[in-house]
C-alpha cells in the first residue's frame, strides 16, 4: 500500500477523532476502507457518552461497516486508526475478518501519555490468534500523537 494512500486514509481518522473530541470523548477515531479504497465506515469513540466501555472507535467502525454492507467479515478491507488498537479492539478486527491494519500513535506512547494499553499490542494479538495481518503504523504519527498529547493535558481526571 502507498503511504500517501495511508495518510489520505488517516486524515479521515484524525477528522473522527477531533469530532469527538468536540463531544468530550476521548482521542480516538478510525475508519474502514473497502478493498477499491472508498469509504465504508468512520466513527470516532463514544465511551463517555454512551457510557459504554467498549464503544470504542475501532469497534464502532467495524459495526457501521458490518451493518452498511450487511455483511459479518471484512475480509480485505483496511482499518485504520489514529492509536495502535488496544487489546479489545484487536481481537474484534480478528473476529471480524480485518487483515489490513494502519494506525498513528502506538501503544507505547498511549500509555505514556496515560491510556491504557497493559502493554499488549495488537501484534502480540494477532501473533497469538495466528493471524497474519498486514500492518503499517506510524501513518500521521504526529498528529495522532498531538491529539492524544493535547487531550490528556486538558483532562481534569
Amino acid at each position: 500500500m502507498r503511504r500517501s494512500q495511508l495518510e489520505a486514509w488517516m486524515s479521515v481518522a484524525v477528522s473522527e477523532c477531533r469530532k469527538g473530541l468536540e463531544q468530550g470523548e476521548s482521542p480516538f477515531g478510525a475508519a474502514i476502507f473497502d478493498p477499491g479504497g472508498e469509504l465504508v465506515a468512520a466513527q470516532f469513540n463514544v465511551v463517555n457518552t454512551q457510557q459504554d466501555p467498549t464503544a470504542h472507535a475501532e469497534v464502532m467502525a467495524i459495526r457501521a461497516a458490518c451493518q452498511t454492507l450487511g455483511v459479518m467479515t471484512l475480509e480485505e478491507h483496511w482499518l485504520v486508526s489514529t492509536g495502535e488498537p488496544c487489546l479489545m479492539c484487536a481481537s474484534v478486527a480478528v473476529t471480524a475478518g480485518i487483515r489490513k491494519l494502519a494506525y498513528g500513535a502506538d501503544c507505547r506512547f498511549i500509555d505514556a501519555v496515560g491510556f491504557e494499553t497493559w502493554g499488549v499490542t495488537s501484534e502480540h494479538i494477532f501473533r497469538d490468534a495466528g493471524i497474519e495481518v498486514e500492518v503499517e503504523g506510524g501513518i500521521l504519527k504526529d498528529q495522532c500523537e498531538t491529539l492524544l498529547r493535547e487531550s490528556q493535558a486538558s483532562r481534569s481526571i
